[in-house]
């Protein structure tokens, strides 16, 4: 029957023989603070007891009750150093570190769970009770929480040392036997009251914790959803201001051709079919431009990192912006030593490259010059767009790779733009790991560049790990 009655306990301290690390440190903070408060109210108890006792007229008294005097007052006195000692640790402002606090917090317990056996078996001197020891197990049981692993031995600890330590101080095998039982009872219910106040905190915390846990998810969604409500107003923004104009000019340009086809001349013609060719091709850099946006705060981009010629895709976009370059007479060179590798998205970094010297070509007047420039080092490449433009403001340059008002600016020959090029760039150079940036004056052209990871530094870093 015993054996049974033993694991049964033993079960009910299953569910909260511990917690996590961050409800255990909550609870050793609160520990340290409840101490402290503790503290100062025991300290005054303890030099009550000592000047009551130390009062306390003895003349005459037998051997045994001046011993017990004695050992009243010096333990009170003792403890109440100690106490003084520990309040001072565990003052308010003092910061500890978790490893403190969780050992200020198992001290305590010891100190206060000795001190209640100690006096519990001094008191045998002229008295069966063990109330000290009841004292100081309901008391720091209630007020400092451990785990039970760590309390239960504690309590177990204590009393032994009641019942090994009465032992010298009562006389009468009865009492002797009585306090022991009396003893481990009062233990035992200190220990079960730590457990249930602990497992009750580990609860609350836990729920807080979850609570906590889903205000954050919630606050997440909502930004989520409001960026997702931003993102399709500027979707919708972008459709009715930047697109309609094209959109209509080649509508015009088309009804055009419809109804005077017959009385127009070849040059007229010629001349309609070029600018609706300009206007289509705008409206189509725009939709793509718009599309890779969207994509892009949606997350459906896909990350797809490899080691490439940074020189061939230079020249390969700068072949796709030469109808462009050429309508305005911009000149477009490279100034690269050798044939540097990079390991990016080669997709994000054509993108990337795209917009910067599409950009430099529409913000620069006829018969200007664009230069891209690689600068080569050990880690990464730096790629800059030179222009001789018409220059960025010093005000607005903090604000092109801004997501939240995207800055749009007519270029030289009234090219419009979605204002989105320069923040998709900054992302997905930021996406390969590298920076991007601006150095401009006002009609004094610009410099953009980026970095990107050259494929040797990648390949150093696969070696060393």
């Amino acid at each position: 029957m015993r054996p049974a009655l033993l694991w049964l306990t033993g079960l009910l301290w299953l569910p909260a023989l511990s917690a996590e690390p961050h409800i255990l440190r909550t609870i050793y903070a609160v520990n340290v603070r409840r101490f402290f408060r503790l503290a100062i109210v025991m300290t005054v108890v303890h030099a009550i007891h000592v000047a009551a006792f130390a009062m306390k007229d003895v003349a005459g008294a037998e051997a045994r009750v001046l011993l017990w005097r004695d050992g009243i007052i010096y333990s009170h006195a003792l403890l109440a150093l100690v106490t003084l000692i520990f309040a001072l640790l565990c003052r308010p402002g003092r910061r500890q570190s978790d490893a403190e606090a969780s050992a200020y917090s198992t001290f305590a317990v010891a100190l206060y769970l000795t001190f209640g056996a100690v006096v519990a078996a001094i008191d045998q001197l002229v008295t069966p009770a063990v109330t000290p020891f009841l004292v100081a197990s309901l008391g720091i049981g209630a007020t400092v929480l451990l785990p039970p692993l760590r309390s239960f031995p504690l309590f177990v600890g204590a009393i032994a040392l009641v019942a090994i330590a009465a032992g010298y101080t009562q006389e009468s095998p009865e009492k002797l036997l009585s306090l022991r039982v009396n003893a481990l009872s009062m233990g035992l219910i200190g220990a079960g009251l730590n457990w249930a106040l602990f497992s009750g905190k580990v609860r609350e915390l836990r729920h807080l914790h979850t609570i906590e846990q889903q205000r954050e998810d919630l606050a997440l969604k909502n930004r989520a959803l409001v960026r997702m409500n931003e993102a399709r107003d500027r979707f919708l923004a972008i459709i009715a201001h930047d697109l309609r104009g094209p959109v209509g000019s080649q509508a015009d340009a088309i009804d055009v051709l419809a109804n005077e086809y017959g009385d127009m001349n070849d040059e007229e013609r010629r001349s309609l079919l070029q600018s609706l060719q300009r206007s289509s091709r705008r409206s189509y850099e725009l939709l793509e431009e718009l599309l890779k946006w969207a994509r892009s705060q949606t997350g459906r981009i896909p990350f797809r990192p490899e080691t490439f010629s940074l020189t061939e895709l230079i020249l390969e976009t700068i072949d796709l912006v030469s109808d462009r370059a050429r309508q305005k007479d911009i000149q477009v060179s490279l100034e690269v030593a050798g044939d540097p590798e990079v390991f990016a998205d080669r997709s994000m970094i054509h993108s990337v490259l795209g917009n910067l010297i599409g950009n430099a070509i529409k913000f620069t007047p006829h018969h200007g010059c664009v230069t891209v420039i690689v600068e080569s080092a050990d880690d990464f490449h730096t790629v800059s767009v030179v222009d001789s433009g018409i220059g960025v403001p010093r005000e607005q340059q903090d604000r092109l790779f801004q997501e939240g008002e995207p800055v749009r600016t007519t270029g030289t020959d009234g090219e419009r733009g979605t204002g989105l090029g320069l923040v998709l760039s900054k992302q997905f150079v930021e996406r390969n790991g590298g920076h991007i940036g601006v150095e401009s004056m006002p009609f004094s052209g610009s410099r953009f560049y980026f970095t990107v990871q050259s494929a040797r530094q990648r390949a150093q870093g696969v070696s060393s790990e």
